[in-house]
Order: structure tokens, then C-alpha cells, then sequence
């Protein structure tokens, strides 16, 4: 595995996690491990939170929103804030790269300035 001392995390893998994904539960779970066992500080954006909240909120699923609080709070995931630097930087990515994702229009911006080398 590369070495870096902090690492993006999208919000895909935490779904196939805390969904028990057949296919991608076992991989995500030796990841996570890797992390705790490394020292490997954990990142994402607000818009992660956002994204695996829908379901559970919209579905009265309190188990899946208990399991992601105490997932981020178990591997201690930091929770980039959007804030208006976030949002200019955001917009520069946007204008420049215009095949990007809209999510990841702020996912960079929050990881670049947390220093995040590895996604």
C-alpha cells in the first residue's frame, strides 16, 4: 500500500462498507484497518455526511445513521468544512476543469488545504 499519513475518503466506500457489500466489505474493512494500524488520519467533506445521510434519514433507518456516527467516530474521520475559501477554490477547479464531477469540485479544494496527498 502507498504510504501516506493522510488519505481522502469518499462516500462510496463508506456505503459498500456499512452496507455490508459482498464485494467490497472485506477490501474497505483491511483498509481501515491499515489506517488504525499505521496511523493514518482519515478525510472527507461535509458532502460525504450528506450523501450517506438521504437514505437513512429519508427511510427512518436511525440504525444506518447510528452506524455511520460511530464509524467516523471509531476511526476518527476528519469532516472537511465547505466554508467560502472551500467554495472560491471550488469554483476555480470547476471553471478550469469542467469534466470533473460536480462533488469533486469540493472535495479537492477541502483536501488540499488539509494537506491530503493520497485519494
Amino acid at each position: 500500500m502507498i504510504e501516506c499519513k493522510k488519505v481522502f475518503i469518499d462516500t462510496a466506500p463508506v456505503i459498500y462498507y456499512l452496507e455490508n457489500s459482498a464485494l467490497y466489505k472485506r477490501t474497505i474493512g483491511n483498509f481501515f484497518a491499515y489506517c488504525i494500524e499505521n496511523n493514518v488520519q482519515l478525510i472527507t467533506s461535509a458532502i460525504t455526511v450528506e450523501e450517506y445521510m438521504v437514505f437513512p434519514y429519508r427511510n427512518n433507518k436511525q440504525v444506518y445513521i447510528d452506524a455511520f456516527k460511530s464509524l467516523v467516530s471509531s476511526l476518527d474521520i476528519q469532516i472537511g468544512i465547505i466554508d467560502s475559501v472551500i467554495a472560491e477554490k471550488a469554483a476555480k477547479i470547476r471553471a478550469e476543469y469542467v469534466s470533473l464531477k460536480k462533488w469533486m469540485h469540493y472535495s479537492l479544494p477541502v483536501h488540499v488545504c488539509r494537506d491530503v496527498i493520497c485519494f
